[in-house]
């Protein structure tokens, strides 16, 4: 369990280069895994997640109560959780936003 954290915090803190993103690509999630600690250990909420939204498109995020729909759209949003793969809004990680970007 202790490798697991360690290898996700190092995964999350190393500097990744971003790649461009396909013209009209505005937000890409690839291979996202989010997990939360609790008193029986580590959960895995959302797990290995990717895909990409283009200019124009409306995507609609569906599942089962408890699927980890919020969850991963919180993360995108810009609250704060352990995980994994990358998330990119117009190029940008979204770890590198600063919080008053993350506001508008």
């Amino acid at each position: 369990m202790a490798n697991r954290e360690l290898l996700s915090k190092e995964l999350k803190n190393r500097e990744t280069k971003v790649p461009l993103l396909p013209k009209g690509t505005i937000l890409r999630v690839k291979n996202l895994t989010i997990s939360f600690k609790t008193p029986s250990g580590m959960v895995r909420a959302v797990r290995d997640v990717s895909f990409d939204l283009h200019r124009g498109e409306t995507l609609c995020i569906v599942g089962e109560s408890g699927s980890g729909k919020s969850t991963l759209m919180n993360l995108i949003g810009g609250l704060d959780s352990d995980f994994t793969g990358s998330v990119q809004f117009e190029g940008k990680n979204i770890g590198e936003f600063k919080e008053k970007e993350m506001d508008e």
